[in-house]
């Protein structure tokens, strides 16, 4: 059986649509309806290999992947205690849906994991 690049669809940050679409959020008030339905419009994607690392920039809400066909594992960093764990996540839902962060396709074809969290792409 071939392994399958693994598709991940972005949708971009309500503050990175603003600016893209010419809004100072600082300075003026936005026009939520327009922001928001050009979040919804503008999604963008990635094709990712196996073996391959992918980031997902600040600039992206999230990164949703769909599981109806391939059930894929999600393994992702938590940190309790200043103690850091993994949890996997095989989980019977229909989609994956990933923060900004930087990430790894396994050569399996099958699994992703989380190699950094929280805007921290070191």
């Amino acid at each position: 059986m071939e392994i399958e690049n693994l598709i991940v669809q972005l949708k971009p940050s309500y503050t990175a649509t603003a600016r893209n679409r010419g809004y100072n959020l600082d300075e003026e008030e936005s026009n939520d309806y327009d922001i928001m339905f050009s979040q919804g419009f503008n999604i963008d994607e990635i094709e990712v290999e196996p073996g391959e690392e992918f980031t997902i920039s600040r600039d992206f809400e999230s990164g949703s992947i769909n599981c109806e066909e391939t059930k894929y594992t999600y393994v992702k960093k938590r940190y309790e205690d200043d103690e850091e764990e993994w949890d996997d996540d095989r989980s019977d839902e229909d989609w994956i849906v990933l923060g900004p962060g930087r990430y790894k396709f396994e050569n399996d074809g099958n699994t992703i994991i989380q190699l950094s969290i929280n805007n921290n792409f070191d």
